[in-house]
């Protein structure tokens, strides 16, 4: 909780097999390669600011069930994306 994570070379945040638990909130993801990446993860993503990062904002991909709520996403190459039956 308020982070702010700025210009990594790769994910802001990059969580593998996040349990139901798991809560990414309140944070500023901006200008990284990808804002968020779950894999193979539950829980929630709520209240973040993910902005201007070069390719997705969230990225959900192997099985992730996240819930997702009131969040600002904006100006990534694509805001959400999800993958792979998640």
């Amino acid at each position: 909780m308020f982070n702010h994570i700025e210009k990594s070379k790769q994910e802001g945040i990059f969580v593998v097999e996040g349990g139901r638990k798991m809560t990414i909130d309140s944070n500023i993801i901006m200008d990284n390669l990808d804002g968020i990446v779950l894999l193979h993860s539950d829980g929630q993503i709520t209240n973040n600011k993910i902005i201007e990062n070069q390719r997705c904002g969230l990225y959900l991909v192997s099985e992730t069930v996240a819930k997702v709520e009131h969040n600002v996403i904006e100006n990534n190459l694509n805001g959400i994306e999800i993958k792979d039956p998640s």
